[in-house]
């Protein structure tokens, strides 16, 4: 490349530590802009990992890939001195490197549109429509998608409105106490939705609960588990769905299996469950995965939100508070569905009925949420807390206040009652 060789190895190490550069700057970053040979076989390598897993590999992977791809010893030993020393590099001035890469590879592209024209001229073979391509091209090297919508109010607005609600329909929970607090239609795409309870109540068991109500009407799920592992996460999926013991699973494996064979046959939705030990999670791995699944979800599931992996702020009610309205921005890029949950704090134990006001450190996720759903263990009609009081205690695409009582059955399945069915007496429409 025209500029140094600090320059190119804070770069690749940009490529390499920065999380998210890849998915902004895949287009740019390209290997033909390194002069060194070794330089541009590792980003050759980088950007192929990425294609293919839709993340930059780690150094320990990258060292394998280029250990197999170079057959000289004293080349390949060049390669692991070079990526030892930017594995350790501090990164500084990324958004200064860039806009320079960003320059010297729109002078490259345009050197190459006039190479092209050029050859097309000399051949015959130009149009004022290849050349057209042939510039636009290189006038749009570098340029980064922009993320804006627009929509200008009118009656072509309208329209646009209704194509969109049949593209892209609502999708209700399955909850009456919640689903007609939404106007009888549901979530969309962008939406987050936060259960809210403590500890023990049956957070986890619930987003099990609203994962299934979507899989049994079509609806694709891709579910995290962050605290429960992967097995014992399949297991309550089993029990909620077939309604059967946890022992069945272990001493009649082949009724289990013939339920979920006729499942698969008559559903055909996709469940994916992804186990992560906690604070490893992090927004920008949702994202991506989402990307690579086929076909995308439509809901994606994260038990629990306080268990990803903090964000870069020094404060924890931002560094942890502020999740999810990362995950709320990326729902809407993605186009799903956001369920995950929260704990109370201490005081909560003590209430009736839990509120927003009970989360626990930071106030943001109950802000930065659509809905907040809570859920408070029924003293008046519990027994061994067979009963759990849900309330939409805040919306804002809809209205709130409304209150239904659950039935929990000893597989953990919700079922709703008319029981202390009613609205508190604060619902009231919210402003969206």
């Amino acid at each position: 490349m025209c500029l140094n060789k600090a320059f190119n190895e804070q770069l690749i190490a940009g490529m390499m530590k920065k999380e998210g550069m890849m998915d902004q700057y895949r287009e740019v970053i390209i290997p033909k802009i390194f002069d060194n040979p070794i330089e541009s076989m590792i980003v050759e390598r980088i950007n192929a990992f990425y294609d293919k897993y839709q993340r930059p590999p780690t150094f320990k992977e990258i060292g394998y890939i280029m250990g197999k791809s170079i057959s000289d010893p004293n080349a390949s030993e060049v390669c692991a001195s070079y990526l030892k020393v930017i594995e350790s590099a501090p990164i500084v001035n990324l958004s200064f490197i860039m806009d320079e890469v960003i320059e010297f590879g729109k002078v490259q592209a345009y050197k190459a549109s006039m190479e092209e024209a050029a050859r097309l001229i000399e051949i015959g073979g130009v149009s004022t429509k290849n050349l057209k391509d042939i510039f636009e091209k290189a006038i749009g090297f570098g340029n980064i998608k922009s993320k804006e919508r627009e929509l200008v109010f009118g009656l072509e607005a309208f329209e646009e409105l209704l194509d969109h609600r049949k593209t892209i329909p609502a999708i209700p929970t399955g909850f009456n106490f919640i689903d007609e607090t939404l106007h009888n239609e549901g979530l969309t795409p962008g939406n987050i939705m936060l259960i809210l309870a403590a500890s023990k109540v049956g957070k986890s068991a619930f987003l099990v609960e609203l994962s299934v109500r979507a899989i049994m009407n079509g609806i694709d799920v891709l579910y995290y588990t962050l605290e429960i592992d992967r097995y014992d996460t399949v297991s309550r999926f089993i029990t909620n769905m077939f309604g059967c013991k946890l022992y069945e699973i272990k001493y009649m494996p082949d009724e289990i299996k013939d339920q979920i064979k006729r499942f698969q046959d008559d559903v055909g939705s996709n469940l994916t469950i992804l186990e992560y030990p906690s604070k490893t999670l992090s927004v920008d791995m949702v994202r991506r995965k989402i990307k690579r699944l086929d076909p995308k979800p439509q809901i994606v599931v994260i038990d629990y939100a306080m268990l990803m992996q903090p964000l870069d702020y020094k404060d924890p009610r931002f560094s942890i508070g502020g999740i999810p309205i990362h995950l709320r921005g990326m729902a809407s890029e993605e186009n799903v569905i956001i369920y995950t949950a929260w704990q109370t704090n201490r005081n909560a134990w003590d209430k009736e009925l839990v509120e927003s006001i009970d989360i626990g450190e930071s106030s943001l996720p109950v802000m930065d949420s659509d809905l907040v759903v809570t859920l408070t263990p029924d003293e008046n009609n519990n027994e061994e807390r067979r009963y759990i009081r849900g309330k939409v205690d805040r919306s804002r695409i809809g209205v709130d206040g409304s209150v239904g009582v659950l039935k929990v059955s000893s597989s953990w399945k919700f079922m709703e009652t008319e029981m202390g069915r009613k609205n508190d007496g604060k619902q009231k429409r919210r402003a969206t």
